[in-house]
């Protein structure tokens, strides 16, 4: 079986009513906080899955969504490396005006400078630890993480604009003030109903593992391989168009 990269921890922005690029909606008032000591640990994980945990569930207390901006594993001499961000770091770049993926479009990212650096120890890089190269946040946290939902999901596809060329499956949900987060992201050689199949069924095990409800809706652009996969692992949700899509 092919082998493919995939991930829960990527951060996504859903389309809505605004043109291009639009401030992150913080007051210009808020001047952020550092969550250095939140952050700070002198403990060795023994693998970098269980690193990631730690930092995904001491953001989730403090009410932010940490992503990873950059992951290589060991090559030659080079220990693997981890860079983890705030899912607001950085700042939207539109495509060029006419490009084929002009949209529509709004953005949660307002530059926020936190990140985090994942050591990886000597010899072998199995066990980690963890740095602090800055813990302000230039944004307030999310007030509550209870309103996440999946019973309504969103599926879309990027076509040849990462590094690898290849299509990358998006799966966002949706909160109660119809804000979005990430669910999952998926690099696939193709878009074949098989892979699809392979990527909505790994998620749908992880929800079941995790006690999470099944979607009852499903938004995607129309694609008959990725309807059949929904379809086939989603049997019981109701399907609709993106209305990008159908404009």
């Amino acid at each position: 079986m092919d082998q493919y990269n995939f991930s829960f921890s990527d951060s996504w922005s859903v389309g809505n009513d605004v043109a291009n690029d639009v401030p992150c909606g913080e007051s210009n008032s808020y001047v952020g906080r550092d969550y250095t000591a939140e952050f700070t640990t002198d403990q060795i994980f023994e693998t970098r899955a269980i690193m990631l945990d730690w930092v995904w569930r001491v953001g989730k207390e403090n009410g932010f969504v940490i992503v990873i901006s950059k992951s290589a594993s060991i090559k030659g001499n080079k220990m693997p490396k981890c860079i983890l961000i705030c899912e607001r770091g950085g700042l939207y770049k539109p495509p060029p005006e006419g490009h084929s993926m002009q949209r529509i479009t709004r953005t949660k990212k307002c530059d926020c400078p936190f990140k985090l650096r994942g050591v990886a120890q000597p010899p072998d890089g199995v066990m980690w630890g963890l740095k602090i190269v800055r813990g302000f946040h230039n944004h307030e946290p999310t007030e509550s993480f209870k309103d996440m939902s999946t019973r309504q999901v969103i599926i879309d596809a990027t076509y040849k604009s990462n590094e690898y060329r290849i299509p990358l499956l998006k799966v966002v949900g949706i909160t109660s003030t119809m804000k979005t987060y990430s669910l999952i992201f998926a690099y696939l050689s193709n878009e074949t109903k098989e892979q699809l199949i392979w990527a909505l069924d790994t998620l749908k095990r992880w929800m079941v593992e995790k006690g999470a409800v099944l979607p009852s809706v499903v938004v995607s652009y129309r694609d008959l391989a990725l309807l059949g996969a929904i379809g086939i692992c989603f049997p019981f949700a109701q399907h609709i168009l993106c209305i990008w899509h159908i404009n």
